[in-house]
């Protein structure tokens, strides 16, 4: 058995007196052959992202994955006698707080671990349980089937999957006032046409933001001072902000192009399946797709995507995890 282990860290750290921060993105990718006494050959690879950051005693994870392993041996393996799983992970460690509880559940939410309907009973039974540090675990694993499932979506329904989202995972805004951008459901109302927008526009060169937000549906009778609050925010210069997260300078990296390279990184593996060619194809779909999860923002988004696509078409291939562990090793809510 030869075993082939690849890892590459980058990241920042600032400390200032006792207080430190830093962020680091590790890339694995985990190769291993065996050979039988036929001379017969069987392969695995696992492929992971993550990204951890800290601030102080906090911590905060989330990862990408793709894993292709063989179950026998074979003569002349190549991808379509693998079998195949994604995964999508977040975690939080730090003390308990409604802010803390309330950003995990929306992504929980984003990505269909629980119902947005579900938050406030969420929230009452693990506050009234728990205080000090505490783990918080999501979790989506897709099987073999249900990958081969997403391999066959049209490009047509991937691009709608893909705008929905960008709206859906907006980072939450906690304020009791910007209700538009507080809950997953409000920010499909709100957002879904400004999306839509900006796809189609990113597709044709990119636009303005002030363009944008334009298309942004504000609930109806909404007070004007938060919607114009609302509105600074989206066009901003900052991680909220659309200007940010749904333009760029460079057109790889606007909504339509990104969308269009993780389809075609999926349909580059369905054509090694479909054509039964080398193993080696499965490692460059890991990397292309990888390289587009860049900040929290496509983290929720392809997670939401890859769900909602998987749900429509093999619902029996997801596994979902939302896991509160306090210190003492309590298990608040599976």
């Amino acid at each position: 058995q030869k075993e082939i282990r690849k890892e590459i860290s980058f990241g920042l750290s600032i400390s200032i007196g006792r207080w430190a921060a830093s962020g680091k993105t590790d890339i694995v990718h985990d190769l291993k052959h065996q050979i039988d006494l036929q001379n017969r050959e069987r392969w695995s690879f696992t492929g992971q992202q993550t990204y951890t950051g800290k601030w102080g005693a906090a911590t905060i994870l989330y990862a990408f994955g793709l894993g292709a392993a063989m179950d026998d041996f074979s003569a002349a393996p190549d991808a379509s006698q693998f079998k195949y799983s994604l995964s999508f992970g977040w975690s939080w460690n730090e003390t308990l707080t409604p802010d803390l509880l309330a950003d995990a559940l929306d992504v929980a939410n984003v990505w269909g671990v629980s119902n947005q309907a579900d938050n406030d009973a969420h929230q009452q039974a693990i506050l009234s349980q728990a205080s000090g540090q505490v783990k918080i675990e999501l979790e989506i694993q897709v099987s073999d089937a249900g990958v081969r499932s997403l391999l066959e979506v049209p490009s047509g329904q991937f691009e709608k999957a893909w705008i929905e989202a960008m709206a859906a995972s907006l980072p939450r805004i906690p304020s009791l006032a910007l209700v538009d951008r507080a809950q997953v459901g409000d920010r499909i109302k709100a957002y879904r046409d400004a999306a839509d927008f900006a796809f189609q526009q990113s597709a044709l060169g990119g636009t303005e933001t002030s363009a944008i937000v334009v298309h942004v549906h504000p609930r109806t009778g909404e007070n004007p001072n938060d919607v114009k609050q609302l509105r600074q925010i989206d066009e901003g210069q900052t991680d909220l902000g659309i200007g940010v997260l749904w333009t760029a300078t460079t057109i790889n990296t606007r909504p339509a192009k990104r969308c269009r390279r993780v389809k075609a990184a999926l349909d580059q593996l369905a054509d090694a399946i479909n054509h039964k060619r080398e193993e080696d194809q499965i490692k460059e779909v890991f990397d292309k797709t990888q390289d587009l999860i860049t900040r929290p923002y496509e983290q929720r988004l392809l997670g939401r995507v890859v769900f909602n696509l998987v749900k429509a078409g093999q619902p029996g291939a997801l596994i979902t995890k939302l896991k509160v562990t306090a210190a003492d090793g309590t298990v608040l809510l599976i």
